[in-house]
């Protein structure tokens, strides 16, 4: 059986952290789902995910991955769901922080817009 485990549920055998019957449940569910990748794979699609840290949460029955915050000089890692990985970007102290200037350049971007249209109706 643990010959035909990925090598990442294999490890959490051998690890003890799981017995022969969830690496089997968890491998039967990890070969069905098409958005289930290899680590390698999302790396590589995702830069700023943490190499070894590719793992599954039995309580959500999802797989999960650390994402390291891409603010410089911030060293912080943050656990997200390999499904979320193409929205996460920073920490959550710096999320926080982004998400203001990005709402602050919206809200320029709007009012500029509302300017145009004002000055076009007038004219």
């Amino acid at each position: 059986m643990s010959n035909d485990l990925p090598v990442w549920i294999q490890e959490l055998v051998d690890e003890g952290r799981i017995d022969e019957a969830k690496a089997a449940k968890m491998a039967k569910l990890d070969s069905k789902k098409s958005k289930n990748k290899t680590e390698e794979e999302l790396l590589e699609k995702y830069p700023h995910a943490v190499a070894g840290s590719h793992g599954f949460d039995e309580a959500a029955n999802k797989f999960y991955m650390n994402v390291a915050c891409q603010t410089d000089g911030c060293d912080e890692l943050r656990r997200t769901y390999t499904s979320d990985l193409f929205q996460i970007r920073h920490c959550d102290d710096h999320r926080k922080e982004a998400r203001k200037l990005r709402k602050e350049q919206e809200r320029k971007e709007y009012e500029a817009f509302k300017r145009e249209r004002e000055d076009r109706d007038e004219g």
